[in-house]
């Protein structure tokens, strides 16, 4: 596991140790609330990365609400939009201008002629607000859009 040096106190602490954690309240090592603390931002990539690489079946994410395509995608036919859900699965190429808050949650691409976007997106489990904390695999729903970069 990679090790990180905090310069105020010489200590150092794993990478990833937020994930085996239940209470994302207040970061273990500096007692900081973690609604403004950067702890946060590798959970939200994590949690993104999975959801967005393992969306599952097409039809039955978009069934469960998981999925939206656009009218732009969709009028472009079936093969198209499987394409287009194998070009977001397979994303790689993130950025600092196509990603600057460093959460894998949004990204374009080309797709055929098609300039093409997709964003994952926060909600409450019942899809009414957004969720309290993206960063809480309970309290959060993802909801991924593929739409085309004009329809945006």
């Amino acid at each position: 596991m990679t090790k990180i040096y905090l310069r105020k106190e010489e200590k150092q602490r794993p990478q990833d140790d937020y994930d085996e954690r239940d209470d994302y309240t207040t970061c273990p090592d500096c007692g900081e609330d973690l609604e403004h603390h950067d702890c946060k931002v590798p959970r939200i990539r994590a949690l993104n990365d999975e959801f967005r690489t393992t969306v599952g079946l097409v039809g039955a994410a978009i069934a469960k609400g998981d999925l939206f395509v656009t009218r732009g995608i969709a009028t472009r036919g079936k093969n198209f939009v499987d394409r287009a859900v194998k070009a977001v699965r397979e994303f790689s190429d993130f950025t600092e201008d196509n990603d600057p808050y460093r959460e894998h949650d949004c990204a374009n691409f080309t797709l055929d002629d098609a300039e093409c976007m997709w964003k994952i997106d926060y909600y409450d489990n019942d899809l009414n607000n957004g969720s309290p904390d993206a960063a809480d695999p309970s309290v959060t729903r993802r909801v991924l859009t593929i739409l085309l970069a004009e329809e945006y």
